[in-house]
Order: C-alpha cells, then structure tokens, then sequence
C-alpha cells in the first residue's frame, strides 16, 4: 500500500476513534435530565429502514440468544428502539416486554411487529422510572445502550 493512503487510513482510525473519546466525555458532563433529553432526541430521530428491522438479531447476538435464554422466558428487553431485536425475540417465540423512552421509536417497532403479526408489550419511559412485570426471567440491554 501506498504510504500516502496508508497515513490517510491511519488518521481516519485515529479521528474516528478520537470522536468516540471525545463523545464519551462530553455525554459525562451532562447532568441527568440533559443525557435522558439527549437520548429521546436521538432516537425520536433515528429512522430505521424496514431492511435493517428485517435484518434481525446480529450474528453475536443469535449466539447469546441460542446459548443463555430458554424459549419459556419472560423476556425484558431495555432499550427497544424501533424494534430490530425486539421483533427478532417475538419472531423467535420469546415473550418479550420493551422498555424504550422515544415515543416514535415505539410507534415504529409497533408497526413492524403489527405488519408480521407480532405483539409484544413496549413501555414507554426509562428502565429506572417505570413499573416492570413483576416476573421477569432474563434482562437484555439492546446493542445501543
């Protein structure tokens, strides 16, 4: 490889890896009912195309999924989004309750699960303020959070 093209790769993996750093510590001087508006926005914002809720549980997660959940749990899933995993869990037979706080992201991953014939239970709010079920046999973070 060219050393040119080599010094450009390693500056974007620099700069890249230097905004996440940088993201990170900015997210920490915020105070909490900032950081909770903060992730309503960008989730209020997020559109996630049907493609990538089709797309389902990523390779890593199917193997957590096969390896420690049994079929009869009561599945809590926090932080929902627009329901990539949670309609891959329902799909899967999974009885599964989402806490997610953006109300357009719940809106979307009711529309997905609506389309294949799925329900599942969405609460909207932040996992430390609403009332769960109160049995729950496994808790999954979304990838997000």
């Amino acid at each position: 490889m060219r050393f040119v093209t080599a010094s450009l790769f390693g500056a974007a993996r620099f700069c890249s890896r230097a905004s996440r750093v940088f993201n990170h510590l900015a997210a920490g001087t915020l105070r909490i009912p900032e950081l909770r508006a903060g992730i309503e926005r960008t989730w209020e914002e997020f559109a996630a195309s049907d493609a990538a809720i089709a797309a389902g549980l990523m390779d890593w997660e199917e193997d957590v999924v096969r390896r420690f959940l049994n079929r009869d749990d009561r599945v809590l899933l926090v932080g929902s989004g627009p329901g990539r995993d949670l309609v891959a869990l329902v799909a899967k037979g999974f009885r599964v309750t989402a806490v997610e706080p953006a109300r357009r992201a719940n809106a979307t991953a009711m529309r997905h699960l609506a389309v294949r014939g799925l329900s599942a239970e969405i609460i909207e709010g932040f996992i430390e303020d609403v009332a769960l079920p109160s049995r729950l046999d496994t808790i999954v973070f979304s990838y997000c959070c």
